[in-house]
């Protein structure tokens, strides 16, 4: 008998199993260990199933990548939610959301930003990385339209700047080489001000020279 055809919702929710199977592989020994007959045995299905659903293995990785660029993304949006409206605040609060959530999940950090992985770039993940990674783009957008920062500040270049500092300070908490008797908490709050200070007296300068 011909192979019942499987609904959008069923093809999706086996999609995630997958990504679930694949992740619980991620966690318990590292990307290397995904395959699809390991995807099958956790599963309890034929190793060939993971097929119908993922051509290779880097879509696979791609999906899960996906995945955690959009939950990271949400935990930013999350704490611009809970600051106080003012620009200083709001930046302050985006560092220290980016470097908890990444401390708090580093298997899904890792596989966002691991550049060891497969270049699989499919428009699900595109579309997560811009969503996550812009949060920071759009607060500095927002802030130059509101005349909170000068016009000409290039919020694609500050947003670097933050992602840049955020990003190291979690490259080092996670190789654990925060060897200098400096916590992650207190490192965490240093940088964000250093950052927002930063960035405030930059464009303040540019200003005075207009």
């Amino acid at each position: 008998m011909p192979r019942a055809v499987m609904s959008r919702d069923e093809i999706s929710s086996m999609r995630e199993a997958i990504c679930d199977a694949a992740m619980e592989l991620v966690r318990d020994h590292g990307p290397d260990a995904v395959s699809f007959r390991r995807i099958a045995a956790k599963l309890g299905c034929s190793y060939t199933t993971p097929y119908r659903y993922f051509a290779r293995k880097d879509d696979i990785l791609a999906a899960l990548r996906a995945r955690a660029f959009r939950a990271f993304g949400a935990a930013l949006v999350r704490a611009l939610g809970d600051a106080d409206p003012t620009v200083a605040a709001r930046l302050r609060a985006l560092v220290v959301a980016y470097v908890r959530a990444a401390n708090e999940d580093p298997d899904s950090y890792r596989l966002m930003l691991d550049l060891n992985q497969g270049n699989a770039r499919s428009p699900d993940l595109v579309a997560a990385e811009e969503g996550a990674l812009g949060t920071c783009r759009e607060v500095i957008a927002s802030a130059v339209a509101t005349g909170d920062l000068p016009r000409g500040t290039d919020p694609n270049v500050v947003a670097h700047v933050f992602w840049a500092g955020a990003h190291g300070v979690v490259s080092l908490a996670l190789a654990q080489q925060l060897v200098l008797d400096c916590t992650l908490d207190e490192l965490v709050v240093v940088m964000a001000d250093t950052l927002v200070q930063g960035v405030l007296a930059s464009t303040a300068s540019r200003n005075r020279r207009r």
